[in-house]
């Protein structure tokens, strides 16, 4: 009886410090991708990267502070004419700390689709800046 509940004893020492919460590899899902998911209060993430990914598109998008005001700013992916990659990951991550940045919506296409386009919004008297990033294979 002593052997079993010491065997028992081992194996569940065993199965805890196997248990890792899971980290987001910064060489595989990217620098931005890894600070989305850290704090999405303010960023967008839809969809996620796959294997044969590559880079659409990456960009700032940026927006001066209106006294008394909000600033608002609109995003197209594809901007001009007609790309045949599937999107299959979008990322917006704010660049302003401590919740003091805008907010960003997707108003159409996305994921699984071959165009985006995202709206953003600032908070009363802020500006906006963020980094936009699209995957498509």
């Amino acid at each position: 009886m002593k052997e079993q509940c010491a065997l028992l004893a081992v194996l569940l020492v065993v199965v805890h410090s196997a248990y890792q919460p899971f980290e987001p590899n910064p060489v595989e899902y990217g620098i931005v991708q890894q600070a989305a998911l850290r704090n999405n209060t303010h960023n967008l993430v839809s969809g996620w990267r796959q294997y044969g990914d590559r880079i659409l598109y990456r960009g700032v998008i940026k927006e001066s502070y209106k006294f008394l005001g909000t600033s608002t700013a609109e995003f197209k992916y594809p901007a001009w004419g007609y790309r045949s990659e599937t999107i299959t990951c979008v990322l917006a991550v704010d660049q302003y700390p401590k919740d003091t940045g805008g907010y960003v919506n997707i108003t159409s296409g996305g994921v699984g689709l071959k165009q985006v386009s995202l709206s953003f919004k600032s908070q009363f008297s802020r500006g906006l800046q963020y980094v936009v990033e699209v995957y498509g294979m």
